[in-house]
C-alpha cells in the first residue's frame, strides 16, 4: 500500500467528521444571523411607528 492511498483513506475516514462540524457551525451561524435579522427588524419596525407618529402629529 502507497502512502497515498494511507492518507487517502485516512482522510476519507474524517469526512464524516469534518461534514459534521461544518454543519454545526453553520447551523450556529445562521442562527445567530437570524437572531440579528429579527432585531434589527423589530429596530426598523418601531422607527417607523415613530416616524408615522411624527408625521401625524404635524398634520
Amino acid at each position: 500500500m502507497s502512502s497515498s492511498t494511507t492518507i487517502r483513506r485516512m482522510l476519507e475516514k474524517q469526512i464524516p467528521a469534518i461534514r459534521s462540524q461544518i454543519e454545526r457551525r453553520l447551523s450556529k451561524e445562521f442562527g445567530d444571523w437570524l437572531v440579528e435579522i429579527r432585531i434589527e427588524s423589530r429596530n426598523l419596525g418601531q422607527k417607523a411607528i415613530g416616524q408615522a407618529s411624527s408625521t401625524r402629529q404635524r398634520k
